[in-house]
């Protein structure tokens, strides 16, 4: 992986950014937690989705980011999953963990 770049669109992130994942594991309501990926990845998965996280509490409570998000060098490339029906707390959500958004 290159690492993020906001120029990088299409085809190219799924390249450059992503490293061409073949096997994608889709997110799944209440499986894709930390545990899940790491297995998913041990048979050969290259990419992973992480659950669904609500931005308003995820921007807003470090006990909601402890509770929820949980990663390691390993799980990567992964994508994060926001919902939001407000476009700025949608974009305030990923630096409350300082990750990157695109």
């Amino acid at each position: 992986s290159s690492g993020i770049n906001a120029e990088y669109g299409g085809y190219d992130f799924y390249r450059e950014v992503l490293g061409s994942p073949v096997k994608v594991v889709a997110p799944m309501v209440d499986m894709s937690e930390l545990a899940w990926r790491e297995l998913s990845r041990s048979y050969g998965a290259d990419l992973c989705y992480t659950p669904m996280f609500h931005s308003s509490h995820f921007a807003s409570s470090a006990t909601y980011r402890v509770e929820n998000f949980t990663t390691n060098t390993a799980d990567r490339p992964l994508i994060v999953q926001f919902c939001s029906n407000s476009p700025e707390t949608l974009l305030k959500a990923p630096y409350s963990a300082l990750i990157p958004l695109l």
